[in-house]
């Protein structure tokens, strides 16, 4: 079994970059929001609020945005942290900072189901949660894909896509092209960050499906994913052997 892994490791591992994880994160943004009413991986939106709030003298609505803010930026150092140490220590790298966000959703889930009931949480200790288990997420995909890859937010990947999609075009209705190949690189990443763009959308459907269908218990769906992660790495080991090409330079103007 392990050597059939070995010999399929790189379309394993894009799988789980490109697919799991960019599914998992959209389903815990968009469920979160549903719980919340906030996107808790969007930390563009978290410091535009933080600056609106304080323009406007809210001073603790601008708290909660810069605490935001802090717990995702701590949720990335523990997951490089966390990296770091097990990679000294030759153990499976991202096995830890996977369990322990699977067991942050987990918390989330109980907290959750337990103040529907009696309303004891608070929702500032549950963002909390997600912003940080976001922030270890984003650093902790970061790392495996080479700081290639970051799957909580689309911002970037999207206009990656943009500029992939616009250079193909320009490829394909170029009249003076002759017989110049596609740019191929291009068309390699742009067909990975649509695979990334669509997952993320797939799981930010299917997870507040879930939340509005069964509430907060759904969030366990994807804990036993992290955990499967988890398992997988300690067992056969994520390497971030990531084969994404470069991207291409523009071809010269003509003088």
């Amino acid at each position: 079994m392990l050597r059939r892994v070995e010999r399929n490791r790189l379309g394993i591992e894009q799988f789980i970059l490109a697919v799991v994880l960019p599914g998992i994160a959209g389903n815990i943004n968009a469920s979160g929001f549903i719980a919340l009413g906030v996107y808790t991986s969007h930390v563009t939106g978290s410091a535009a609020r933080l600056g609106d709030e304080l323009a406007a003298h809210q001073f603790d609505k601008a708290g909660e945005a810069l605490t935001l803010i802090a717990l995702f930026l701590v949720g990335a150092m523990t997951a490089t942290a966390l990296v770091e140490i097990a990679t000294r220590h030759k153990r499976p790298r991202f096995m830890m900072a996977l369990l322990i966000e699977a067991l942050l959703i987990a918390l989330f889930a109980i907290l959750s189901i337990h103040s529907e009931r009696h309303w004891r949480f608070q929702r500032s200790e549950l963002l909390g949660l997600l912003c940080f288990s976001m922030g270890l997420q984003n650093a902790l995909v970061s790392r495996v894909s080479g700081a290639v890859v970051r799957n909580t937010h689309l911002t970037g990947i999207v206009t990656d896509l943009g500029i992939e999609t616009v250079r193909y075009l320009s490829w394909r209705f170029d009249p003076l092209r002759g017989n110049a190949p596609p740019p191929s690189l291009d068309l390699r990443r742009a067909k990975l960050h649509f695979t990334i763009l669509a997952s993320f959308v797939s799981g930010a459907t299917v997870g507040p499906a879930l939340y509005l269908a069964i509430g907060s218990i759904s969030m366990l769906l994807p804990v036993a994913m992290l955990v499967l992660l988890a398992a997988f790495d300690g067992w056969a080991g994520l390497t971030g052997r990531l084969e994404i090409p470069p991207a291409s330079a523009p071809p010269p103007s003509a003088s």
